[in-house]
């Protein structure tokens, strides 16, 4: 009955949650047959989920398989659409979006425990953002230090050219580096 457009679409983007509805920020002033909302899902969460051992949890319910985490999350982005259709905002920390996916899914938590790329480089690699580490480019050793881990991982290498500076005013260069590349110092 909803007269605008539901877009659905697949990210290999989203690093941190796996599933995002996108809505017009402006929906309740905007006419019903104009407003689009996309439920986007973040493919990596599905296709890396037997990479780390353990219970993967999504909304409360314990998944076998990365098809069912998938439907559980786009249950989650569905709950945030009938919100921003009805409600014009979500908030799946509110008690009425709990209790609507409570009632209609059997969802009792809001997040999910599947392996983020930051839990895959920590638990496989032994790395997280701090570390000092090296790795080869361009035929040359380099070593830096990893300022974040999404997708890759954020290494930044001091160079005196480089354009990014601290406090202290040392210049690096930033790469992004698969972290299975990298070596820990």
């Amino acid at each position: 009955m909803f007269p605008g457009k539901l877009k659905f679409s697949l990210s290999s983007r989203l690093t941190r949650s796996a599933g995002k509805t996108l809505c017009p920020k402006n929906i309740g002033r905007l006419r019903p047959e104009t407003v689009v909302i996309e439920v986007r899902m973040g493919l990596d969460f599905f296709l890396r989920y037997h990479e780390l051992p353990g219970d993967k949890t999504v909304s409360g319910i314990v998944t076998h398989h990365p098809l069912e985490a998938l439907q559980i999350v786009f249950e989650h982005e569905l709950c945030h659409v009938l919100e921003f259709i009805y409600f014009h905002r979500s908030n799946c920390r509110g008690s009425r979006f709990k209790t609507m996916a409570f009632r209609i899914f059997g969802h009792t938590e809001s997040c999910h425990r599947l392996p983020t790329p930051g839990a895959i480089a920590r638990e496989k690699y032994g790395l997280k953002p701090g570390d000092m580490v090296w790795f080869v480019f361009e035929g040359r050793a380099l070593t830096g230090m990893i300022y974040a881990i999404t997708k890759r991982a954020t290494v930044m290498v001091e160079d005196s050219k480089g354009p990014y500076v601290d406090r202290r005013g040392r210049r690096y260069q930033k790469y992004y580096v698969p972290v299975e590349k990298l070596t820990k110092e």
